[in-house]
């Protein structure tokens, strides 16, 4: 098996936090190059190299010793499939996986200062994505359960409603922790009607990210 890019498509198990489990099919990329990954993909976090180890590891070479995020490495069967969390040496390439657009979820954890940058770094997208789901239904009236079947825009489009109200200092914290992701957005329409005179159907119609970054406008 050559060194340049290799790709595997296959399906892992991936565990969720708080005890769910949810089937992911992800798109890994060994490159051959250290620190570095093709357009579209990233190195692979460390959390999500702990979460899939044996998968991973199984479809390196015995002898691979791979960068993976936060300057870490993951190596082979051969060398027992040891992750490391930092490793200085120079290695002879990076285990990528394909990118997803979890990006607006992390710029939430930050500006609620929910994470840390040094914390989100050693995170996953599906972690970060967690720990806002985490965030939200402690602050608000809302459930796990509903939370989780958000898309990453729809649940970042809700962070942003409690970061919102966080800031604007209309509701008290009690006040947010009895309302639900949609009551936090009815708010913020009527705020927007009295800012820019927009009509409440055209305001109705747009999402979450949207009507925040109409407040950003000005």
């Amino acid at each position: 098996m050559t060194r340049s890019a290799k790709f595997w498509i296959f399906t892992t198990l991936a565990i969720a936090m708080a005890g769910a489990t949810s089937l992911h099919a992800a798109d890994f990329v060994e490159t051959d190059k250290d620190h570095f990954c093709p357009e579209d993909t990233r190195l692979v976090s460390l959390s999500y190299a702990n979460q899939h180890r044996n998968t991973i590891c199984n479809k390196l070479e015995d002898w691979a010793e791979l960068r993976i995020a936060g300057g870490g490495s993951l190596s082979g069967a051969a060398n027992n499939c040891v992750i490391l969390s930092r490793d200085s040496r120079k290695l002879l390439g990076s285990l990528c996986v394909k990118s997803q657009d979890y990006s607006t979820i992390r710029g939430v954890l930050l500006a609620g200062k929910f994470r840390s940058q040094s914390e989100l770094n050693k995170m996953s997208g599906e972690d970060w994505r967690a720990a806002l789901i985490i965030e939200l239904a402690n602050r608000t009236r809302e459930s796990n359960d509903y939370l989780k079947t958000l898309s990453n825009e729809e649940l970042a489009g809700a962070g942003e409603l409690l970061l919102y109200h966080g800031l604007a200092g209309r509701f008290t914290p009690a006040d947010i922790a009895k309302m639900y992701v949609e009551d936090m957005r009815q708010a913020v329409i009527i705020d927007l009607i009295v800012q820019t005179g927009m009509s409440a159907e055209r305001l109705k119609s747009m999402s979450d990210l949207e009507l925040i970054d109409l407040f950003r406008k000005g």
